[in-house]
C-alpha cells in the first residue's frame, strides 16, 4: 500500500514544481515591456550627445571669427572641454539611466523564451550590477530608493538557481517585477526632472539646469553667435552659410521635439510598469499586450522615428 502512495505523492509534487506561477501571456507581456524599456534607455543619452554636438558647433562658429592661430587653438581647447562636460551632464542622470538599463536587461533575460537554458551566470552578474548601482544611486540623489531594494534583487536572482525551470522563471519574474516597481517609479521621476523644467537639485543641494533649459540656452547662443560672426560679415553671407543656419535651427527644433517625446515616454514607462506590477499579482490569461505597455511601445517607436530624422553632424560653411 505504501509503495503505491509514494510514487503518487512524488509525481504530484513534481507536477506542482513545474507549474508556472504566471501564464505564458503574462510572461510575454513582461518581455514586451522589458524589450521596449531596453530600447528606450538608449534615447536619453543620445539626446544629451546631440546637445553636446550643438554646443560644439556654436563654439566652432565663434572660433571662426579669429585669424590668430593661438586664439583659435585656445577656443578649440575650450570647446573640447565643454563638449566632454556636456556628455556627462550629471551623475543623477547617468545613474537613473543605468538603473533602467540594468533592470530592463535583467528582466529581458528572466522573461526569455529560452528559459530552460542555464542563465545563472549572466543573470547573476546583471543582478549584482543592479544591486551595486542602487547603493551608489542612493548616495548621490535626493529622491532615493529603499535601502532594502538591493537585497531584494539579490534574493530574486538566487531564487532562479542553477537550473531555470518554468516554475522558477515565473516565480522570479513575479517577485522581481513587484520588488522593482519602486525602482522604476523613482528613476523615471528623477530622469524626468533632469530632462524637463528649468532646473533640478541633487542630494547635496546643488542646482543644475535641465536639458530643456540647456537646449533653449544653446539655441539662443547659436543664433546670437552666428548672426554676429557670420551674418555680421557680408563676405560670409552665401547659400552655404544660410543653409547651415537653417539646418541647425531645424535640428534644434527636432531635438526639442525628441526631448518632449522622451519625457512623455518616461512617464508612460512608469505607468506601464505600475500596471505590470498589478497584473502579475495573480495568474491570468491575457489576450493582448496590456494597454499601458502598448502605449509605451508606440511612444518609443515615435521617439525612434524622430531620431531617425535628425541630421548627422553638419559641416560648417
Amino acid at each position: 500500500m505504501l509503495t503505491r502512495i509514494v510514487p503518487i505523492a512524488f509525481f504530484a509534487s513534481l507536477a506542482l514544481s513545474s507549474c508556472a506561477v504566471l501564464t505564458d501571456s503574462q510572461v510575454k507581456n513582461i518581455n514586451a515591456f522589458a524589450a521596449t524599456a531596453k530600447s528606450y534607455s538608449a534615447f536619453p543619452s543620445a539626446i544629451l550627445r546631440q546637445r553636446a554636438d550643438f554646443h560644439l558647433h556654436s563654439e566652432l562658429v565663434v572660433a571662426s571669427q579669429f585669424t590668430d592661430p593661438d586664439a583659435i587653438d585656445h577656443r578649440l581647447d575650450a570647446a573640447r572641454k565643454n563638449y566632454n562636460g556636456a556628455v556627462q551632464m550629471s551623475s543623477k542622470f547617468d545613474l537613473s539611466l543605468q538603473l533602467i538599463q540594468q533592470y530592463a536587461g535583467l528582466l529581458t533575460k528572466l522573461s526569455s523564451e529560452q528559459y530552460i537554458t542555464d542563465l545563472s551566470s549572466p543573470t547573476a552578474s546583471l543582478g549584482e550590477n543592479l544591486s551595486s548601482v542602487v547603493t551608489i544611486y542612493n548616495s548621490r540623489v535626493k529622491d532615493t530608493l529603499p535601502a532594502s531594494l538591493g537585497s531584494s534583487i539579490s534574493k530574486v536572482v538566487l531564487l532562479i538557481g542553477k537550473t531555470l525551470t518554468r516554475h522558477k522563471q515565473t516565480a522570479a519574474l513575479k517577485e522581481f517585477v513587484l520588488a522593482a516597481d519602486t525602482l522604476v517609479q523613482v528613476t523615471t521621476r528623477n530622469l524626468t526632472t533632469v530632462l524637463d523644467g528649468e532646473s533640478f537639485t541633487d542630494a547635496k543641494g546643488n542646482s543644475f539646469p535641465t536639458l530643456q533649459s540647456l537646449l533653449a540656452t544653446e539655441k539662443d547662443f547659436f543664433i546670437q553667435s552666428y548672426r554676429r560672426v557670420v551674418f555680421g560679415d557680408n563676405a560670409r553671407i552665401n547659400y552655404e552659410s544660410i543653409k547651415f543656419y537653417y539646418d541647425e535651427l531645424t535640428a534644434y527644433d527636432n531635438t526639442e521635439q525628441a526631448r518632449q517625446a522622451i519625457v512623455q515616454a518616461a512617464k508612460s514607462l512608469a505607468k506601464a510598469h505600475a500596471q505590470l506590477a498589478i497584473n502579475v499579482r495573480e495568474k491570468k490569461d491575457l489576450k493582448d499586450i496590456i494597454a499601458q505597455t502598448q502605449q509605451l511601445i508606440t511612444e518609443v517607436q515615435s521617439v525612434g522615428n524622430i531620431f531617425a530624422g535628425l541630421p548627422n553632424p553638419i559641416k560648417l560653411p
